[in-house]
């Protein structure tokens, strides 16, 4: 009976790690996803990176955001796309895949810190009304905010969460 108790506390907690809470898929890691957007010009909103941030996950694949500011270039309902000074950097250790890639894109922030992928890296196409989301962020990239990352302006909803805060 002992074996079977911890059978499946093994096999609840590996199904939560890798599943996000086991229902919904985890909020970070890497994605193709198409976001149709809307360009603006908005001069006030800015994001500066300082000093450049990377993160990777455990499957080998990576990125970087290059240090400068980011500057607002279109939005949709949910999210505001920065464009990156100049293009990300996407690497991967995994056969197959391209092992180094310098893309144009940038920051994708959600408007409100309760959406699902509350932030992200995304890739240019084309057409400038289509963004690719291609790695989501979760919650550490927004509490990292003064310390790696700041903002030109407060958000009219709800605010994200600061570094330490409970």
């Amino acid at each position: 009976m002992k074996r079977v108790f911890w059978f499946f506390l093994v096999f609840g907690i590996v199904l939560m790690t890798e599943t996000g809470c086991g229902l919904l898929p985890s909020p970070e890691g890497n994605v193709f996803i198409q976001m149709t957007a809307r360009y603006t010009d908005d001069a006030s909103k800015t994001v500066i990176v300082i000093g450049g941030m990377v993160f990777s996950d455990f499957r080998g694949r990576g990125m970087r955001f290059p240090p400068g500011t980011y500057h607002l270039v279109a939005e949709d309902d949910d999210h505001w796309f920065f464009a990156a000074p100049t293009p990300l950097e996407f690497r991967s250790q995994i056969p197959g895949e391209s092992p180094q890639e310098f893309l144009p894109g940038g920051l994708m922030l959600a408007k409100t810190w309760t959406r699902m992928v509350p932030a992200g890296a995304y890739i240019d196409t084309d057409d400038p009304t289509i963004k690719i989301l291609r790695r989501r962020l979760g919650s550490e990239f927004l509490k990292s905010e003064g310390r790696y990352w700041t903002m030109s302006f407060q958000f009219e909803g709800v605010p994200f969460p600061k570094q330490g805060a409970k």
